[in-house]
């Protein structure tokens, strides 16, 4: 009776063994696993998100440059005349792919002088307080400005402005072009 006892004892303690060391053998796999999975998430998720905000960087440089590039080629005669002001902005077909929320052309004053596409009633419209009109004047270069409402929509948008000079260095407009940033994140997601 005692081999059978002492063959019990055995058998018990190398089963109650067996099972703490594949309980603990579980319990450190799982642990493991779920701290490799968060730490693969982690970094398929950064670099998706890195991946986009370059898209945006990029999307936003060529927007800029190209508004500051027409913005040089502008006519200085344009900014006395309004309906000349209107035809040549309506045809910036390269701008109008690119802001497809509007072009503008603001005076020193910060009134709106033409948009594109053109609006009824809004010629004139003083908006020197917004803060892209405010930002360029007191810099006096190009410049983004952050997200705000849009007056022709209400949907969130950035404006993108470049001086225009005169010979003298005086300031004669500043051209505008406004993204709709529903609508870019919209591309930069498909």
């Amino acid at each position: 009776m005692a081999f059978s006892s002492i063959k019990k004892r055995i058998l018990f303690s190398v089963a109650l063994f067996l099972g703490a060391v594949l309980s603990l053998t579980a319990i450190g796999t799982y642990a493991y696993f779920r701290h490799e999975t968060t730490h693969l998430i982690h970094n398929q998720q950064y670099s998706m998100l890195s991946g986009l905000a370059t898209g945006l960087d990029d999307k936003l440089s060529t927007a800029h440059n190209s508004l500051i590039t027409a913005a040089a080629a502008a006519p200085h005669e344009l900014f006395n005349e309004p309906e000349k002001a209107q035809k040549w902005l309506d045809g910036r077909v390269g701008l109008k792919s690119i802001f497809a929320s509007g072009r503008f052309l603001f005076t020193p004053a910060g009134k709106l002088f033409v948009e594109s596409p053109q609006l009824p009633g809004r010629r004139g419209l003083d908006l020197s307080f917004r803060e892209h009109y405010k930002k360029t004047v007191a810099t006096g270069k190009p410049y983004i400005s952050l997200p705000y409402p849009s007056s022709k929509s209400g949907r969130p948008t950035i404006l993108m402005t470049a001086p225009i000079y005169a010979a003298d260095g005086r300031l004669l407009a500043i051209m505008g072009g406004a993204l709709d940033l529903l609508s870019m994140a919209v591309f930069l997601v498909s």
